[in-house]
């Protein structure tokens, strides 16, 4: 049961995690050099998505 539980509270936290850091860095693409890098990590996820 304690397994669970921790493999459960892992997997929110980083879920949780994950989002906070792709909510903070939309903030961020207006910015020029950081907007570009994350338009272009962007572009190499859609490409991934779509093979």
């Amino acid at each position: 049961m304690a397994g669970v539980a921790r493999g459960v509270g892992l997997t929110l936290g980083t879920a949780v995690v994950l989002a906070l850091f792709a909510y903070i860095a939309t903030l961020f693409i207006d910015m020029p050099l950081i907007g570009e890098w994350i338009a272009t990590l962007q572009g190499h996820v859609d490409r991934y998505m779509q093979d």
